[in-house]
């Protein structure tokens, strides 16, 4: 083979692989480049010393740490592969349509392997009876035209965990979560701090190894939805699967999925519980080492702002006109005010509630509340 072609055949590589027992022939996770640039450990070690702060002013039990994450359930599942006839060419599965459908699905996972019954957004007007038969029992629906949940939406979330978690400003409770625009609704977050529940938002790009359900629950309860999908068509050929069975398809897998292992397993993992420091050899940061830059200090940077000088202009255009402009500044560093999802800045991991931070979200309102008021004013005249 190498004499003929100048490459290794299949038995060189076979017996490459029982030489070497420590390697394995495995399929890469498709990972974005942003997550692969977010994922670093600055940014990482700058989110841990905020969870330590905060469980060094509250030594939070592992029942009163919980995370919330969403997850989206497609209509049409990829089909899997299957065992056909050698010389045919093509292999078809049937599907619902040729492109899916979102349904959302947002669950709630505590490190001490606890849960509640997760909440659907379906992408419709008004929520239909029919479309939770058979659901997790306790499980909620909402309706939205994108599928995807927003600051109103979360404002009833909030309000169905506590439902069962009973929270209160004597027993708080630790809420982390990504920093999606739908969290950092002011209306969530004031919610949020009226049960006495404390939130921590993670940096952006980085959920996929920070939050305990992306790490151990999402996959595995995908895979488990796909083989339920493929089991519904096998049961009822001729039919399709309706955004109206997917609460129903994915009962079971989220039992097998939110299992109290699993969950322990995502807590650990991510360092939360028990709390674990992660190192700058971790392994976890490889995919970050080709896109980080040395650090700059504060030094460096003053003596190159004190190296430039800056003159102001020294000409002037006079513009004619009316003088009748009033001009609005408001200042915003990501909050959802407008509970609008489309183009809002995520802003860096930060404490909410009970901190500070709650303090500096009510301020932000009340000037972008006076603002408007301020702009309306002018727009009547």
């Amino acid at each position: 083979m190498w004499h003929e072609y100048h490459t290794a055949g299949e038995d060189w590589f076979t017996s490459f692989m029982k030489r070497n027992q420590c390697l394995s022939l495995r399929k890469p996770e498709a990972t974005s480049q942003a997550r692969a640039a977010g994922f670093n450990y600055p940014v990482v070690h700058c989110y841990q010393e905020k969870l330590g702060g905060v469980f060094a002013r509250h030594q939070y039990p592992p029942d009163r740490i919980i995370n919330i994450d969403e997850s989206s359930n497609q209509l049409v599942m990829a089909p899997e592969t299957v065992v056909a006839i050698r010389g045919i060419k093509q292999v078809r599965q049937t599907t619902g349509a040729e492109r899916g459908t979102n349904v959302s699905m947002i669950c709630f996972g505590n490190a001490a392997g606890g849960f509640i019954p997760p909440a659907y957004v379906f992408p419709l007007k008004n929520v239909n009876r029919k479309s939770m038969n058979n659901s997790v029992p306790g499980s909620i629906a909402f309706a939205n035209g994108t599928g995807w949940f927003d600051g109103n939406i979360m404002v009833h979330v909030i309000e169905h965990l506590q439902k069962y978690v009973q929270n209160s400003k004597e027993n708080p409770l630790l809420i982390i979560w990504d920093n999606f625009s739908a969290h950092l609704d002011y209306l969530v977050v004031k919610k949020a701090n009226d049960y006495g529940m404390e939130l921590l938002t993670l940096p952006p790009h980085t959920s996929h190894e920070l939050q305990p359900l992306d790490v151990s629950v999402f996959v595995a309860m995908k895979k488990f939805i796909k083989a339920a999908h493929m089991e519904w068509y096998r049961n009822n050929p001729g039919k399709r699967i309706t955004i109206h069975e997917i609460a129903g398809l994915s009962k079971d897998p989220f039992y097998k999925a939110m299992t109290p292992a699993n969950l322990i397993s995502g807590f650990k993992r991510a360092g939360i519980y028990p709390f674990t420091l992660l190192q700058p050899d971790d392994p976890r940061f490889s995919s970050s080492l080709v896109t980080d830059l040395p650090a700059t200090s504060q030094q460096q940077v003053a003596k190159a702002l004190s190296d430039h000088e800056i003159h102001p202009p020294q000409q002037f255009i006079e513009i004619e006109g009316s003088n009748n402009i009033q001009t609005v500044e408001m200042e915003d560093e990501g909050m959802d005010i407008s509970q609008e999802e489309e183009n809002v800045p995520t802003r860096d991991c930060s404490v909410l509630c009970n901190t500070v931070a709650s303090t500096e979200i009510d301020n932000r309102q009340q000037m972008a509340n006076s603002a408007r008021e301020t702009v309306q004013g002018a727009s009547s005249q």
